[in-house]
Parts: structure tokens; sequence; C-alpha cells
């Protein structure tokens, strides 16, 4: 006799299976556990639902929506179910539940990511009307040891990008050696909120003021900036391109950043971006500290970066969305 399936709402009480099926499914490595977010239904700060899903009254798998403030234009999506029940129809149930509790937000593109290792969890989201929109990877570049005997290779070639920038106006320095006011950051502030915009926009971010995105880059506590390790490049007094880098609670890693380079400028991107990062890997040098970066197919700059520097290979994780025709 087949086993009775409920599906109900999440109660505090299920958190260790559900956080049992989130490893297993997507790995607690991945932005630190907190990948997908599930709990209590909720509609402030942001939207929530959490469902989950009992095989003879044991939990087996969950299902949740939420949204982002940063990204209102998308509701995010997430169906987990344990290794050895998948092939049940669970994931088929807690997804049409999900459906069913968009309510006003049916009409928003539904998106969620998987890694590229996933392959059951492909086939179940191209069977929901999902299709793959973004590759992420999170490769380190290893500056303390295999990168060292490529160093003056790297060197001439920097020298080569350094001048022709300088010929071209453009002046590289790092943020600490800036003389700056609040003109100043209210412009890099604004530059990064241009490339973020240009990076995203199979997702765009909502509008917020600027004196929220110099509070993103400048004073952020949870991710704090490394102005002696961040570098912009100057035209006359405007900043045209940045390389942000930033601390890491793992020790002798460092995170490259956002990078990217101002409209009008763009036809210099692959000079001015290795120069900034080039500069960025001479000062992980210095420090003893290897890089790791967080690279999208859907960034250019950051692609840039990837393909001309020695990266070691890393998984990718895969973005999928679902239009609202679907």
């Amino acid at each position: 006799m087949a086993s009775l399936m409920v599906i109900r709402p999440y109660e505090l009480p299920d958190e260790a299976a559900v956080t049992a099926i989130v490893s297993q499914s997507w790995g607690l490595d991945w932005q630190g556990g907190t990948y997908p977010p599930y709990g209590p239904a909720t509609d402030e700060p942001a939207f929530l639902r959490t469902v989950v899903a009992e095989s003879e009254r044991r939990l087996v798998g969950f299902g949740t929506i939420w949204t982002a403030p940063m990204h209102p234009h998308t509701l995010y999506s997430a169906v987990g179910v344990e290794p050895a029940q998948q092939g049940r129809c669970f994931g088929r149930q807690l997804m049409e539940r999900l459906l069913a509790l968009r309510g006003p937000r049916a009409s928003l593109r539904m998106q969620t990511a998987i890694w590229e290792t996933n392959e059951r969890g492909a086939r179940f989201l191209r069977h929901h009307g999902f299709t793959p929109v973004r590759r992420t990877w999170e490769p380190v570049l290893p500056v303390t040891s295999e990168l060292l005997g490529a160093v003056p290779k790297l060197q001439r070639a920097q020298a080569v990008r350094v001048a022709r920038c300088k010929r071209a106006g453009y002046v590289i320095s790092a943020l600490s050696e800036l003389a700056r006011d609040r003109a100043w950051t209210v412009k890099v502030a604004a530059l990064c909120a241009e490339v973020y915009a240009a990076t995203h926009l199979i997702n765009p971010p909502t509008t917020v003021s600027r004196s929220t995105w110099e509070e993103i880059v400048f004073g952020d506590p949870e991710d704090p900036l490394l102005e002696e390790g961040s570098f912009v490049a100057m035209s006359g007094d405007d900043p045209v391109a940045f390389g942000l880098l930033h601390p890491c609670t793992e020790p002798w890693i460092l995170e490259l950043g956002w990078r990217g380079v101002a409209e009008g400028h763009r036809s210099w991107s692959r000079s001015l971006v290795l120069a900034l990062t080039f500069e960025q890997v001479v000062y992980a040098m210095r420090v003893g500290s290897d890089l790791r970066a967080e690279v999208d197919s859907t960034d250019p700059w950051a692609m840039l970066m990837y393909q001309a520097l020695p990266f070691r290979p890393a998984a990718a994780w895969v973005t999928w969305q679902r239009p609202p025709w679907a």
C-alpha cells in the first residue's frame, strides 16, 4: 500500500530535518548555509512561505518561496527532497503547492539555483518550465603558489596595459591613496550601481538612493572594504572603472569583489579591468593571501578577469528562471 503523503506549512520543530535536506541538496558551504531561506510564513520585511512533505509522519522534503527587496521583480524558489525519496512525486507536489501560494506574486518570474552536478534537479526544473540563465563560479586564484612563477610575464603585460591606459588619460590608484570628499564617494557609489545593474539584466535590481549605495559600498559591516586593495581608474576627477577587494572569514583568502567600467569608457574594458585586477594580485602577494572571486557568466567584467588569469577550476552554480506564463 502506498504511504500517505502530507504537504503542510513549515513549523519550527521542522528545522533540523529541513537543514539536513538543505545540506544534502545544496551543501552548507554555499553562502554560509543561508541558501535557500526557509521558515514560518512572513510578509515583512520580505515575503516567505515554506511547506514540507511528510511520509509516514516523517519529513522527507520541503519547498520554499521568498522575495528579496533588492530584486523585487523575481520570486525566488527552492524544492528539496531526501535523495532516497526522490522519484516518488514529492518534488512535484511541493512545487504545485508553492505555485498555489504565490497569490498576487504569480505575475513575477520565478528563480532558483542548483549545482551543475545536480542532473536530477535539472530535469525536474525543465519539467516545470525553468530554463538556465546564468552560471556562477567561485574559483580561487593561487597567488601564493602557482601564480608566482608567472609574475614576470604578468608584470610585463601589466606595464603595457598601464602605459596604454595612461596615454588614454586614465590614472589607476588605490582607494586608500586618494583624497576624497562626499561628492567623490557619491560618484563611486553611482558607478557601482550602474555596473551592478548592467550585470543583472536577467534580474534587475530596484532603484535605491545614492546614500544607500554609499552604505553598500563603503559602510557594510558584513562585507567591509579593503581600501588599500581596492583600486579605481580616474579620468580627470571622475572614477570610471573600479575593482573592489574584501576580507574573508577563511584565513589567507581575500575576496575579489565587484568590478566594472562606466558607460562611455567600455571600449577600454579589457585594459582597465585587467590593470585594476593585477594591482589586486600584487597586493595579495604582498600580504600573503590567495584570491577568490564570484564570477557570473552574465558579468562581462568578471568574465574578463576569469578568462585572463589562471584560476583553479570550480563547479558552477546554475541559476534557472521560470516565466510567469509557464
